[in-house]
Formats: structure tokens, C-alpha cells, sequence
């Protein structure tokens, strides 16, 4: 846009008004353009609040208005179409905005009112984008050891190449993630709004006896969960599932395990996180948590003394061995039991003969069992938060690849009463992400429903 100074066509004495009157124009006019790109950046949604993106995104461009361009409106507005029916989470995008633009309802009168509209489509493109490859970005688990981010994609980058190509309406089907998970609750979630759009909010006399909106809000909040995770199974990633009580195993995004899982029960749930096994352990301890110990063990001690022994329980002050001959038990109680109960390695052991381990700050691990025919339950939330893997062997060797025949090794000899431990480290950590989904595919790609077994969804709604 022409600076306005240049109204003067010469500087002299006798012009002195005209040069302070072209000032004075030029002052307004910057004015205006500070305002304008302060009035856009004010109201840009509140999920946005580093425009890191944006700057490198006109960098990158070379350009301060690429996106007036009507082919590009175009797409943008197709773009969004083909989320908005399905994905309430792009509800942010500003399609009024858009429009306006679009049928030319809304005049931009100057350079300013250019740049400001701009920008604003920039930021709603860049999380448009964005939402359709990670979903909503929020954290789908209490504890995010990894501290999972969507890095392993460069949307800004992605974007630009496809404004500077004119197609935005194939960067959509780009960026969707393509892992089986995501294909079956994509795929089922299209199939039951296009049925609920037919036939309206009904109770479905399906197992769980959820309502279809029920349903299609449990597909929605697990679609955001697997399209959070895309980094994660881009490696190696153990993903547990708690109302449906399995675990997947994948590999460059490949599924090569699948295995029945015995999780926390509702009074002592399995907490949701992500975290990494750096180590297998066979032949482990159980620590008994204080809980278990003050609550559950310490009754049946006082009944019965020889209960410790009879279940190969050790007895612990400050990390040395305690006699338990030595010790009155009537003289503890729930309130004050200052010993630390430990069970000794072996099949009988309540931890089995493997444990996958990784920091947790619930105290729970994934391992084996000696209750193998739990597995078979149609009800499987029985534990104390611990993870129990029924394919326990099988994933183990997974992770250990080439290391596997030094498992194989180990377990050949067989267990006996208070062997010791033994720890074989992992080359790579493995990361391992505990969710809590009541819709989830099984193995064969179908999508099932499950209880609210935690009553999640009703704490929810209560708040």
C-alpha cells in the first residue's frame, strides 16, 4: 500500500502544512495496521496461544495474504465440511468468517483488513489441520511420563507445501492417520451418525445398553485418544486398554500382539498414563503395597500365623529380613504397621515369573500370574491395579528380540522357592500407554462397547 506521505510531492518552507498533513496520515494509517493485526491476534481462539507456527508459516510463504485466493477458500471451506458433520472439536473453525469472505459480504476495504483476515485463517488452518492428524490435543491420561507430543509431524510444513501447490483439499486424506484403530472407529463412528441422523437419540438394546449418542460420544473421545497416540505407534508401543481389559502390541504401527488383560477392580482402579519398560525382570519380589498389607494380610496373620510362610512372605524393617517368630502381631493394626511384607520369587509368587517394569506413580506394573485361569473370566477387573498379561512370554520375547534367548534360558531351568531375581535390560525402552475407552476394536478390527466399569463417564457428568 502507498504511504500516504508521498501525497506531498515536494518538501519547501511554504509546504510545511502539506508535509505535517501527509505526517499525520502516515501516523493514522500505522496506526491502523497495528490495530488491525491486534484486534485478529485478541480475538484468535484461545487454544493458540504461541504463534510461533504462525510467524514461521509467512515466513515460509513469503507472503503476508496467501490464503486470499479463491480456489484456496475454496478447499479450506471443504476441508472443514468434511469434518464439521462428524468432529464437534472443530467447532473453532470461523465458517461464518469464511464465508463472508468467500461471497464477498465482507469487503477489505485495505492492506490492513487484509493481513488481519489472513492471519486469522492461518491460525483456524494450522489447527484444522492439526486436529484432523492428532485430534484435539488434550492428554487422555493422568500421567504422561513420555510426555507424548505430536512432533513427529511437521503440520506448519505440510500446510505451506499445500497452499504453495494449490491443493489443501488433498492435505485432509494426507494427514489422517491410517493405523487399524483409527480406520475402525472412524469407520463405525461415519456409520452410526449416518444412523442416529435417521432414526434420532434411541436406547439400543446392545450389551452395554448404551444410547446411540452415548456411543457415538465414547467413538469420539477414542478416535481423539488413538489420533493422540500417532507418534507413539509410529515405534514400539504396548497399548492397554482397561474396559475392555486387552492389550495390543504394535510395531511401526503394525499390531503383532493382541493378549487378555486381568485389571484393577472399581475399589482399587488401574490408573491411565504413559511411561516406558526399560527392563524385564524374571523371577521378581512382590513388595506388598502398605495398603494390601494393613488392610488384607495383617487379619489373616493375626488368625494364623503360619500364613506368611505357608505363602512364601518375607518380613522386612528398613530392608533387612525380620524373624517372624519374633514379632506380636496383635500389637499392629491398620493404623500403625511399621514392617514391609515381600514375597518370595517363584510360580506361586503373586507377580508370577516376569514383570515388564516402568515408573508408575500408581505402583503398578504389567506381569504374569499364577492364576492363569482368571483369564477366562467374562469379567476380568479383579486385581489391585496391576496390570496381569496373559500372553506375558510371548510379549516379553517381542520386546527383547535377539535378547529373547537369554529369557528362553532362564525360564528353561525352571522356578524354585527364592530364586534370585534376574534383570535383562531392553536395548530401546518400550513405550507402554494405559487408556480408559469404553468403545475399542477388538482384534479383528471390529469396534465393541464396554461397561463404565470406573463409572467415569457418570463422575463426569455429575461434575
Amino acid at each position: 500500500m502507498r504511504s500516504p506521505i508521498t501525497t506531498c510531492p515536494f518538501l519547501s518552507r511554504t509546504n510545511r502544512a502539506c508535509l505535517r498533513l501527509g505526517q499525520r496520515r502516515f501516523l493514522l494509517w500505522l496506526i491502523v495496521m497495528i490495530l488491525s493485526l491486534t484486534v485478529a491476534f485478541a480475538q484468535r481462539p484461545a487454544y493458540l496461544t504461541d504463534t510461533t507456527q504462525i510467524v514461521r508459516f509467512y515466513k515460509l510463504m513469503e507472503s503476508r495474504t496467501p490464503w486470499l485466493q479463491p480456489v484456496l477458500l475454496q478447499q479450506l471451506k471443504h476441508a472443514y465440511l468434511q469434518l464439521s458433520g462428524t468432529d464437534p472439536a472443530v467447532s473453532f473453525f470461523p465458517i461464518g468468517f469464511l464465508d463472508s469472505i468467500i461471497d464477498g459480504s465482507r469487503i477489505l476495504r485495505n492492506e490492513p483488513d487484509s493481513i488481519a483476515a489472513d492471519f486469522r485463517l492461518t491460525e483456524a488452518s494450522i489447527r484444522l489441520f492439526t486436529t484432523i492428524h492428532f485430534g484435539t490435543g488434550a492428554t487422555p491420561v493422568a500421567y504422561d511420563g513420555i510426555r507424548a507430543s505430536t512432533s513427529c509431524i511437521d503440520i506448519t510444513q505440510q500446510l505451506v507445501e499445500a497452499v504453495h501447490s494449490g491443493r489443501i483439499d488433498s492435505l485432509t486424506s494426507t494427514l489422517r492417520p491410517v493405523n487399524q484403530l483409527y480406520r475402525a472407529l472412524h469407520d463405525t463412528l461415519k456409520v452410526l451418525i449416518r444412523r442416529a441422523e435417521d432414526t434420532g437419540n434411541i436406547t439400543l438394546t446392545f450389551k452395554v445398553r448404551q444410547s446411540m449418542t452415548g456411543r457415538i460420544d465414547a467413538l469420539r473421545k477414542a478416535l481423539h485418544t488413538v489420533q493422540w497416540m500417532q507418534c507413539l505407534l509410529t515405534d514400539r508401543c504396548i497399548v492397554v486398554n482397561i474396559p475392555s481389559a486387552t492389550l495390543h502390541y504394535y510395531e511401526q504401527e503394525e499390531l503383532l500382539l493382541s493378549s487378555r488383560i486381568i485389571a484393577g477392580k472399581p475399589s482399587a482402579p488401574s490408573g491411565t498414563l504413559t511411561s516406558a519398560i526399560r527392563e524385564i525382570i524374571l523371577y521378581p519380589y512382590w513388595t506388598v503395597p502398605a495398603k494390601i498389607t494393613r488392610r488384607e494380610l495383617l487379619p489373616m496373620i493375626k488368625r494364623n500365623p503360619d500364613f506368611l510362610e505357608a505363602n512364601g512372605y518375607q518380613v522386612l524393617l528398613n530392608g533387612k529380613l525380620i524373624k517372624t517368630s519374633s514379632i506380636d502381631w496383635n500389637r499392629y493394626s491398620s493404623s500403625y504397621f511399621p514392617y514391609t511384607l515381600r514375597q518370595s520369587t517363584g510360580c506361586d509368587n503373586s507377580m508370577g515369573i516376569i514383570k515388564l517394569n516402568f515408573y508408575s506413580p500408581y505402583g503398578i506394573y504389567l506381569h504374569d500370574t499364577p492364576w492363569k485361569l482368571l483369564f477366562n473370566a467374562p469379567f476380568r477387573h479383579l486385581s489391585h491395579g496391576c496390570i496381569r498379561v496373559e500372553k506375558v512370554q510371548e510379549l516379553a520375547r517381542l520386546l527383547l528380540k535377539e535378547d529373547s534367548v537369554a529369557l528362553d534360558a532362564i525360564l528353561q531351568k525352571g522356578d524354585a522357592l527364592n530364586t534370585t531375581p534376574t534383570i535383562l535390560a531392553l536395548k530401546k525402552p518400550v513405550v507402554v500407554v494405559i487408556v480408559y475407552e469404553t468403545a475399542w476394536p477388538d482384534i479383528n478390527g471390529n469396534v465393541r462397547y464396554y461397561k463404565d466399569i470406573y463409572q467415569k463417564r457418570v463422575e463426569k457428568q455429575e461434575r
